[in-house]
């Protein structure tokens, strides 16, 4: 008992010098220091939306798909977008469930000349998936992301923030079965034998987007008159798992170091593995040489930037916002042997105006959101599909 009283005295003191002090602590914050972005397609945030295709060449019609010609005996793969939809869908049903928050915060308000600090440990992520609008309601696919790091806010005008970010997208069901189906392949995969403009090839898999993991850096500044602007740059680790081959960065080596027959992740992810993409050894080395040639430069990173201008009231507000991503990884036009450091980047650009509702769910604002897109579709596995839309839904902070 004297022990416990002990205790309980020591933390008193230290809770009391603390405040004396200007130091605070706070367990878990609902408002983490690093305010996620209304117009990121990959913000850490939840929403429901319906989204409207611009035009029908923005809507997923396949799936793409690694294969070998079967009739010559060439040993050159290649990727090809497989029919999986019988006809456009122009609408759809976007889905997210996400949450950003901080694990534990420490602040320093002094009431002097120097500015107030909150140093916070974070925790993000979300679910993500879009449904076909007004027919069967197929899933075309779900994606998972998490972040893990911490961030810095300065006199709250000034935040930064900095961890590790994960991606990793899947194939809905529904997509999977009317690929088979339609294209007279099994479920197995591998040693398939499918068609393309009528000449037979060697189905190896399915072209998937993963990182894992990737360092990201971001950095936000609140301006005068309601206006902020930001950044964030990624990077993958190395060694760390990405998919698909054709994205991977030169020499970047095998997360698994007792396999030495794949030294790096290149040979690993393309190469001869149960989950690899069974590409050529000449390809292989091929695709390690075209980015050798780029002096270091291509290392899939990702880049985006945007500037935000709101306006909130007691009961409502309004806030614009404009959001530019930039993919490395578009060098590579998604094809085998691809690369040039002189093509472009990928680039996407998502704007959207909203009508806030401050506070209306505990700590987090609702938005009703109209939005523009012009980038990717907004699932991962989709990424060489190009799309335009505008959607209406809502959104939460």
């Amino acid at each position: 008992m004297k022990r416990l009283m002990l205790a309980a005295a020591l933390a008193a003191l230290s809770i009391s010098m603390l405040a004396a002090s200007g130091l605070s602590f706070s367990p878990f914050c609902a408002d983490p220091a690093y305010q996620e972005s209304a117009s990121d397609p990959y913000s850490f945030s939840s929403k429901l939306a319906m989204q409207f295709s611009i035009g029908q060449s923005s809507a997923p019609m396949g799936i793409k798909a690694i294969i070998k010609d079967k009739v010559t005996g060439q040993s050159s793969y290649q990727y090809l977008e497989y029919r999986s939809m019988t006809s456009n869908a122009l609408a759809y049903l976007n889905m997210k469930g996400g949450f950003s928050m901080g694990l534990a915060r420490l602040s320093l308000d002094t009431d002097t000349w120097f500015p107030k600090l909150s140093l916070e440990a974070n925790v993000a992520g979300y679910l993500n998936t879009v449904f076909c609008g007004f027919e069967k309601n197929d899933a075309l696919g779900y994606d998972g992301s998490y972040f893990i790091g911490a961030s810095l806010k300065v006199a709250d005008i000034i935040a930064l923030r900095f961890g590790l970010h994960h991606f990793s997208g899947h194939y809905g069901d529904e997509m999977l079965e009317k690929f088979y189906a339609r294209n007279n392949a099994s479920f197995s995969s591998s040693g398939n034998t499918i068609e393309y403009n009528g000449t037979e090839y060697t189905l190896s898999g399915l072209v998937e987007y993963v990182r894992d993991n990737s360092y990201l850096l971001g950095a936000s500044v609140n301006l005068p008159f309601g206006f902020r602007i930001y950044t964030e740059a990624e990077l993958p680790k190395n060694p760390s798992w990405l998919r698909p081959f054709i994205h991977v960065p030169a020499d970047y080596e095998n997360p698994v170091a007792t396999d030495t027959g794949h030294p790096t992740l290149i040979d690993r992810i393309g190469g001869n593995t149960a989950d690899g993409e069974q590409v050529s050894q000449d390809q292989l080395d091929a695709e390690q040489a075209l980015k050798r040639t780029s002096e270091g430069s291509y290392k899939a990173w990702r880049i985006h930037a945007g500037l935000e201008w709101s306006k909130i009231w007691t009961k409502i507000g309004i806030l614009a916002s404009c959001d530019v991503q930039m993919h490395q990884d578009g060098q590579t036009l998604h094809t085998i042997g691809g690369y040039s450091k002189t093509n472009p980047w990928e680039l996407e650009v998502t704007a959207s105006l909203s009508a806030v509702f401050p506070d209306c769910i505990g700590a987090s604002s609702l938005k009703i959101t109209a939005e523009y897109h012009d980038g990717r579709f907004p699932l991962l596995n989709y990424f060489y599909q190009r799309s335009r839309y505008a959607s209406i839904g809502f959104q939460v902070f």
